[in-house]
């Protein structure tokens, strides 16, 4: 039996080898091939060990670091717009560095009258008004640039005119007889567009000269519910959304359409020179924040449950659960701008400016405005 056992205890040792080269054997030999030989002992030096690939990366850096918010005092950079003359602001925008509203106060009815455009230097916390032509109870939507100023003059119920007023020669022109309602105005250079109920379930999107009164329809809306989104120009682009909810983009001068088909509703598209944003619904809890560009026309869905919404040159400020955030184009990274013990509701946005009411206590309007990626040193 001695031959047998010694057979068979050499059998089981070969097979415990075989397996202990089929498990471990590749690991061993990627060692083996990826070991540098030890010259130490000739040279005198220590080769400097070659990084493992296994080895743990380098944390990621935030990417909310890279912005001024990150690290800011939110109470230190906000600024309450006070205006002792009016109890009420409205209509805010931004144009030429400075925000811009109308200022008024209570009449015999119960209802504000809106008398005065209200100029706010964001720099110096200054103000200066402005007293345009005015035949009716209130001045609505100003838009302001360099050489011109249009309104509307409407009564406490809608309708009235829409007026030009040249800054250079401080001349009004009645553009046009408003015959129902309050719309919003959008101004680039000497032209002005705004859609209009013009008949019982028939809306006009209308492109004015404000220097000549001269005016063209450029879209007819039949009982449709984008006829409820406003205009933008910028830059000679006029961005809407046509009857059946495309987004467009024409270029006023040359009149060429670019459309983006999106497939998603489409609602106050807005522009900066670079994104195109929109929202995806009616100021309801189901709307979503987009923004594309001509490059990239692939909607990117920026944030949800919108209820407004307005654009800075890098970012877009938008409202949320009583709540003011912005969210910066190029990273997506979203901060909220309104105090913790606060509510607010967002008023408007441009350049490097948000501006809102803080809606915290309702005994007065209580209106604070911000910069977004720069601050003082003190802030």
């Amino acid at each position: 039996m001695g031959p047998l056992v010694t057979a068979l205890f050499c059998v089981l040792l070969f097979a415990g080898f075989v397996a202990l080269v089929i498990l471990y054997g590749p690991t061993v030999m990627n060692w083996a091939l990826g070991c540098a030989p030890d010259w130490s002992c000739i040279t005198g030096e220590t080769p400097a060990p070659s990084p493992s690939p296994l080895s743990t990366p380098e944390p990621t850096q935030n990417p909310a670091e890279n912005h001024a918010l990150y690290s800011v005092n939110l109470k230190e950079v906000q600024t309450e717009m006070v205006i002792p003359d009016f109890q009420y602001l409205s209509d805010f925008g931004f144009a030429l560095g400075q925000l811009i509203c109308v200022g008024g106060n209570y009449t015999s009815d119960g209802t504000a009258a809106f008398v005065r455009v209200v100029f706010q230097d964001l720099e110096e916390n200054s103000h200066s008004y402005l007293a345009l032509p005015q035949n009716y109870k209130s001045i609505r939507f100003p838009q302001v640039n360099e050489n011109y100023i249009v309104y509307l003059d409407v009564t406490g119920s809608g309708g009235g005119r829409l007026m030009s007023y040249d800054r250079n020669t401080q001349e009004s022109l009645e553009l046009k007889t408003v015959h129902y309602g309050v719309f919003k105005l959008t101004l680039w250079d000497k032209y002005v567009a705004w859609t209009e109920r013009t008949g019982s379930v028939r809306d006009k999107l209308f492109l004015c000269d404000v220097t000549t009164g001269e005016s063209v329809t450029l879209h007819i809306f039949d009982d449709s519910p984008f006829a409820l989104s406003s205009p933008y120009l910028y830059d000679g682009l006029l961005f809407y959304a046509d009857s059946d909810g495309i987004l467009q983009s024409l270029d006023i001068l040359k009149g060429e359409y670019t459309s983006f088909d999106t497939g998603l509703y489409v609602h106050d598209p807005k522009y900066n020179g670079t994104y195109i944003a929109f929202m995806s619904g009616n100021h309801d809890e189901s709307s979503g924040l987009y923004c594309l560009t001509f490059e990239n026309p692939e909607p990117v869905l920026l944030a949800s449950g919108v209820a407004d919404f307005y654009m800075g040159d890098t970012f877009a400020a938008y409202m949320k659960d009583d709540r003011v955030y912005v969210v910066f184009f190029e990273d997506g990274v979203t901060f909220c701008i309104t105090r913790t013990e606060e509510t607010a509701q967002l008023l408007g946005a441009g350049g490097d400016y948000v501006v809102w009411m803080d809606t915290t206590w309702r005994d007065k309007d209580i209106v604070e405005y911000m910069r977004i990626t720069e601050f003082d040193d003190e802030g």
